[in-house]
C-alpha cells in the first residue's frame, strides 16, 4: 500500500502546522518521521489516520482519498497506535494486538477465530514482541 499526501494542510482550528506538504510513503518500506518537538510529526500522523480532518489538500491510500473512504474498509488497511495511548488497566500486549483484528470480524462481539490467533502470533513474531506478549502494556516503556 502506498500512502501519499498532496498539498496537505493540517493543524488545529486556524493554526496551520503543515502547509502544502507533498509526501510519498512507498509500499513495503519502513519510513521514519524525524524532527524537532512541535514540528508537526504527530499532527501529520493524526491527519493521515483521520483522527483529525485535513484543513486542505488530500491524503491518498493506494490512490484513494482516505477522507472519503468507508471507515471499516480503511481500518483493515491503516491503523495508528500512539506512544502514550490510554489503555484499560491490565491490558496485555497480546490483547492490544488482537484489537487490530476487529475490522476483520463479522461483528463487534464475534469470537476470536483460529485465523485471528494465527495472525496475532504472526504480528508478535514479526515485530519481535513474542517475549512481551503476556506483559501488561502499563509495564512497558513507550520509548
Amino acid at each position: 500500500m502506498q500512502l501519499e499526501t498532496k498539498n496537505l494542510v493540517a493543524g488545529y482550528d486556524r493554526a496551520v502546522i503543515i502547509d502544502g506538504m507533498n509526501l510519498t510513503i512507498p509500499a513495503g518500506k519502513v519510513t521514519a518521521l524525524i524532527g524537532a518537538n512541535g514540528c508537526g510529526k504527530s499532527t501529520l500522523l493524526k491527519t493521515i489516520c483521520r483522527i483529525q480532518p485535513a484543513l486542505g489538500g488530500s491524503v491518498l491510500l493506494d490512490g484513494e482519498d482516505i477522507h472519503a473512504a468507508d471507515s471499516r474498509a480503511l481500518a483493515k488497511k491503516l491503523a495508528i497506535l500512539p506512544q502514550n495511548p490510554t489503555a484499560p488497566a491490565g491490558l496485555t500486549v497480546r490483547e492490544l494486538v488482537s484489537y487490530g483484528r476487529s475490522p476483520h470480524r463479522a461483528c463487534l462481539f464475534a469470537r476470536t477465530t483460529k485465523e485471528d490467533v494465527s495472525l496475532i502470533d504472526w504480528a508478535l513474531a514479526e515485530t519481535g514482541m513474542e517475549e512481551y506478549a503476556d506483559r501488561s502494556i502499563s509495564a512497558l516503556s513507550g520509548g
